[in-house]
């Protein structure tokens, strides 16, 4: 594209996002490229089983207005401030981030132990829970220890957690326990409908759970005012009962 030069397309909303390719054309379009227009209204004249939108760029640099035409209306975006986002949500993305950034410590899970797919084999040695509770064998010596650990897979079926003394692979994340309680005990955590709402939204990524991978989960030992706790405002909290997420 010449400078000065102008480009409109038609394709997947996914085009700007929060991680992957999608990050990278966000910053090339906030900077260098000047992304005049998105119409997330296109897909009204498209038959597909994805988001569709339009857009309008320029190449000149960012002058910092994105017009931004949804079914609720147009509005402007800085785009450095990130993907638009508008109506719920705008509201979800604001108790992603107090969650992400609370004062509460955070469970200390860690990734499973790195062992590349041909280094599994049906004679080995050791037995390692790999993916989930399901065990491989390889020759590779685990560094994962017996101590009592408790598991969590960091792909999008975190929910199958589970208490064991075995190696743990790299698609697991886990931690060190004293006792079958304190595993039961966390495990609880993630069943609360809060942080299940968190750990399937934030910065998800197809088939994964970066919250879990990245030990970002939150350690609550008081499940009670948990809309103070994270300093939610009376909009979120509204939003969070109608969805089911907390009582009011």
């Amino acid at each position: 594209l010449v400078d000065g030069g102008d480009m409109c397309e038609v394709c997947p909303a996914s085009f700007i996002g929060t991680t992957g390719f999608g990050k990278k054309f966000l910053k090339l379009c906030s900077t260098i490229y000047n992304l005049k227009e998105i119409d997330y209204t296109a897909d009204q004249h498209f038959n597909q089983n994805v988001k569709i939108c339009s857009w309008h760029l320029t190449k000149e640099p960012y002058k910092g207005k994105t017009k931004v035409i949804t079914d609720d209306g147009e509005f402007n975006w800085d785009l450095r401030n990130g993907v638009p986002l508008w109506g719920d949500n705008l509201v979800q993305s604001s108790i992603l981030e107090k969650i992400a950034n609370s004062s509460h410590p955070r469970i200390p899970l860690k990734m499973g132990q790195a062992i590349a797919t041909e280094d599994y084999c049906d004679d080995g040695e050791f037995e390692v829970l790999h993916s989930g509770n399901n065990p491989a064998n390889t020759n590779v010596e685990p560094d994962t220890g017996d101590v009592l650990k408790f598991v969590v897979p960091y792909s999008m079926s975190y929910k199958k957690r589970f208490i064991t003394n075995a190696h743990i692979g790299m698609l697991n994340a886990w931690c060190p326990i004293e006792d079958e309680e304190e595993g039961e005990r966390l495990s609880k955590i993630f069943e609360h409908p809060l942080i299940q709402l968190y750990i399937d939204n934030h910065k998800r990524t197809s088939g994964f759970a970066p919250a879990v991978k990245n030990g970002e989960v939150p350690d609550i030992t008081d499940y009670d005012n948990l809309d103070t706790q994270f300093n939610f405002t009376e909009e979120e909290v509204a939003y969070l009962v109608d969805i089911n997420v907390i009582k009011e």
